[in-house]
């Protein structure tokens, strides 16, 4: 099983973030590790310093040279997923392909 750490924004339903972590990743939601408070920079420093990407429905947050800002758009938690997952595993993010029933149903979607 992979344990990829990924950043859920709080933009992005919690569910979302429960579902990532139920097929493999390490998915954190932004709310549980950093004050509700804290602006992009801070969070952007953060995830530079750890290399976790951050999934994000704010297309306004801050890009960087390290290619880790994942932008999908507002739609259901299933899809808001499934579309996560196009995504993390289009731009190669992680070394390992996702397996299982997740990967299976995205080819198609």
């Amino acid at each position: 099983m992979m344990s990829e750490k990924i950043l859920v924004d709080i933009n992005v339903p919690r569910e979302v973030c429960e579902r990532l972590g139920e097929i493999g990743y390490e998915a954190v939601y932004l709310a549980d590790i950093l004050p509700d408070d804290v602006d992009d920079e801070k969070i952007l420093e953060w995830m530079e310093s750890t290399h976790t990407p951050i999934l994000t429905r704010d297309k306004e947050f801050p890009e960087n040279g390290m290619n880790l800002k994942i932008t999908i758009d507002s739609e259901s938690s299933v899809k808001l997923t499934r579309k996560a997952l196009r995504k993390l595993m289009s731009r190669q993010i992680f070394p390992d392909p996702l397996l299982g029933s997740w990967g299976a149903g995205l080819k198609g979607s």
